[in-house]
């Protein structure tokens, strides 16, 4: 489980600050998957990365007595200095994978030649997007971070991608943010609103919509 206790996020400071939690207590479950409404620049990215602890609260804590992951398809991690296969070694290395396994599983996933690796400075953006994409959908989390967009490239290789990240959710938790509704209702089970600092729980999507509708017509 996840949980805010007396949680405040505030970005900037003095008059410009803009506050994005004011004081929000909540709790995720693990095996639900969390769809999070909010209009845009309320702050969604900004709970993605307190939930997945890239960034602390001013005030209060989150407790989590369960993994989570960093967001999907994220590629800050990556080093372009090294190769592929250098990265990927050192995430199997971080997750306690074997190495050689966890090489061809992202690999295979990322429809990408070992053979052909190269430092990440010399491959194309879309080639650095499905290795990452590849390394997320080979970790387990007890809670999978989406960030607005899933999968990169061509039709063949997103659908892919939307296939891995049901499995995901069908094993363990998701939390979504994003503005495509299509998406967020195949994969999210309960809705989120944040909305002026304020995170509301609902037991449907829909509700969650209706809601922001209503609070904060578009």
């Amino acid at each position: 489980m996840i949980t805010f206790v007396d949680l405040r996020k505030a970005l900037g400071r003095g008059k410009k600050a803009r506050v994005v939690l004011d004081h929000v207590t909540a709790e995720f479950v693990p095996g639900v998957s969390y769809g999070v409404l909010a209009r845009p620049g309320e702050g969604k990215t900004t709970l993605i990365r307190l939930l997945c602890g890239a960034m602390g609260p001013d005030y209060g804590r989150i407790e989590r007595n369960a993994t989570v992951s960093y967001p999907i398809g994220y590629s800050g991690w990556l080093s372009n200095e090294l190769s592929g296969a250098e990265n990927v070694a050192f995430m199997a290395r971080l997750f306690g994978r074997d190495v050689d396994e966890f090489i061809d599983e992202v690999f295979h996933f990322a429809e990408l030649a070992p053979k052909a690796d190269k430092p990440l400075r010399d491959q194309n953006p879309v080639q650095r997007s499905k290795l990452c994409y590849g390394i997320s959908f080979n970790l387990d989390f007890d809670f999978h971070l989406v960030d607005e967009a899933i999968g990169v490239g061509n039709a063949t290789f997103r659908a892919k991608c939307f296939d891995r990240l049901m499995e995901l959710r069908d094993r363990s938790g998701l939390i979504a943010t994003g503005s495509n509704w299509t998406v967020l209702t195949r994969f999210c089970d309960v809705g989120c609103v944040l909305h002026q600092g304020q995170l509301e729980m609902f037991e449907s999507l829909q509700e969650a919509r209706k809601f922001l509708d209503w609070i904060a017509p578009e």
